[in-house]
């Protein structure tokens, strides 16, 4: 009862975590820019593509600039080669659980084992997962690189996010709080997992697989929605009750911001108004991550699903149920590695327990 009690009451209350208003300016214009760009051309569909890319300045915010220099480009290359295997997996169901799967492993294995830290695999996934999806829709009849337009848009999102970070960073905006701390022996040299680290891998691509056969055995459209609240759960903690609690998180803050991604879907905003609510949304995401996830994902929804849906006609009151539905499974999916994970850890020592007593 009293862990319940605990339970609602993180999901309900601010930590001690400061506000992250740097991070949140950082993320904002990052996220900002290459669609701002591309409006002005006349392309605003092909910016929300291209922000894909800017998913690079939510990473390193706690280094110094000079760290951030050397290891941000790496992470913006990530995103092309992820995408670029999305799109080219995305006509065939189990290519693309192929694709999700290799990347969720890879991923979870390079963020995990060097400790680069938040937001880990997940934005890796999710770039493959909405290219793959967006690829699949076809629609770049215009282009003669046809669907291969996408990694490229999503290269030149992160090169722009970059030099927004650089920019920040090396103008002298008083206004601009800096890291204090120097942290860059936080990112290990080389490749290292403990105990942990491993089990959290493994959780993480177990999970993924059950979902992904999951989505496919009900032929879900936008299957990739089941296969992200797996891999948000689970990636972050090795902690059983801090699993469960991040699932309520995780759900919870997903109903809220399916609602407010229906209410933008139904103003129909474009332009200017659009690439602003997208900054806001952002800037609010990096701001709250630290203090309250599930408020985070209140903003994380609405940003993830205005970029999947670009460019498509449909009612968004299906993709609300859709939604909803689709976190819960990916939510009881993880839940149900870790009770089974869990039971067979306890399973194996009361065998060696057993054992060791025979004479």
């Amino acid at each position: 009862m009293k862990r319940s009690r605990l339970a609602i009451k993180s999901v309900l209350s601010l930590n001690d975590s400061p506000w992250r208003w740097s991070a949140g300016i950082q993320a904002g214009l990052a996220m900002g820019f290459p669609i701002a760009l591309f409006t002005l051309v006349g392309h605003q569909s092909l910016g929300l593509i291209a922000s894909l890319g800017a998913f690079t300045a939510l990473y390193c915010t706690n280094l110094r600039w000079i760290d951030q220099f050397k290891i941000l480009p790496l992470i913006a290359m990530g995103f092309v080669v992820v995408s670029f295997l999305g799109v080219l997996c995305a006509f065939n169901i189990w290519l693309t659980l192929l694709c999700l799967t290799s990347v969720a492993l890879v991923a979870c294995l390079i963020i995990l084992g060097l400790g680069i830290g938040s937001p880990g695999a997940l934005m890796f996934v999710l770039v493959a997962a909405v290219s793959n999806y967006i690829a699949s829709q076809g629609g770049f009849e215009f282009s003669a690189l046809g669907v291969f337009i996408i990694p490229l848009l999503v290269a030149a999102g992160g090169f722009l996010s970059f030099l927004v970070v650089v920019l920040i960073n090396r103008l002298p905006l008083t206004f601009f709080p800096r890291p204090a701390n120097h942290v860059a022996s936080r990112i290990a040299p080389e490749i290292r997992l403990d105990r942990e680290k491993k089990e959290i891998t493994i959780r993480v691509v177990v999970a993924v697989i059950l979902a992904g056969l999951l989505a496919a055995f009900i032929q879900l459209e936008r299957s990739y929605w089941v296969v992200i609240p797996v891999i948000a759960i689970l990636q972050s903690t090795y902690s059983r009750r801090l699993v469960f609690i991040r699932a309520i998180h995780r759900f919870g803050g997903t109903v809220i911001g399916v609602f407010i991604f229906g209410s933008i879907a139904y103003w129909q905003p474009s332009g200017l108004a659009l690439i602003g609510i997208i900054m806001f949304l952002q800037f609010a995401i990096e701001v709250v991550v630290a203090r309250n996830y599930g408020l985070a994902l209140v903003f994380i929804t609405p940003v993830a699903l205005t970029i999947s849906t670009v460019g498509q006609q449909d009612g968004f009151w299906p993709i609300i149920q859709a939604r909803v539905l689709d976190t819960l499974m990916g939510a009881v999916v993880a839940l149900l590695v870790i009770v089974c994970g869990e039971w067979l850890k306890a399973l194996r020592s009361f065998e060696g327990r057993k054992m060791s007593r025979q004479p």
